[in-house]
């Protein structure tokens, strides 16, 4: 009985393992969408001092903070293309080989174990 309990327990820290790399791939994803409307906000609030008017984010701001802005946009812009390009490496990763290792390793192991199960009945 004591080597079931730690097969189930090794098999529930694979699958947590596993989860564990989706949430890693999904708060990617998050940090994407984050900086992408981190970027909409800073454009519009240049659009808005340009413009001359004045916006609860814009009270403070001058002409002259145009510029500053301006290069939080290319920061942002630099850091959503990395994000990017790593959100894709990990989707084209988790979704193809190391998905399919997984599964044939698992079916493998519970091939194994049913087989086993049939011996000890035979017997």
């Amino acid at each position: 009985m004591g080597v079931l309990y730690h097969w189930i327990k090794g098999e529930n820290y694979d699958i947590g393992s596993f989860s564990a790399c989706l949430a890693s791939r999904n708060a990617v994803a998050k940090r994407v969408k984050e900086l992408k409307s981190k970027k909409t906000s800073t454009q519009k609030d240049i659009e808005t001092v340009n413009a001359g008017k004045k916006s609860v984010t814009t009270i403070f701001k001058k002409k002259d903070d145009v510029g500053n802005m301006t290069a939080k946009i290319e920061k942002y812009d630099a850091e959503t293309e990395t994000q990017i390009r790593l959100l894709d490496v990990m989707t084209i990763y988790l979704g193809g080989p190391l998905l399919n290792q997984f599964k044939q390793e698992k079916l493998a192991l519970y091939r194994r174990v049913i087989n086993q199960y049939y011996v000890t009945e035979i017997a």
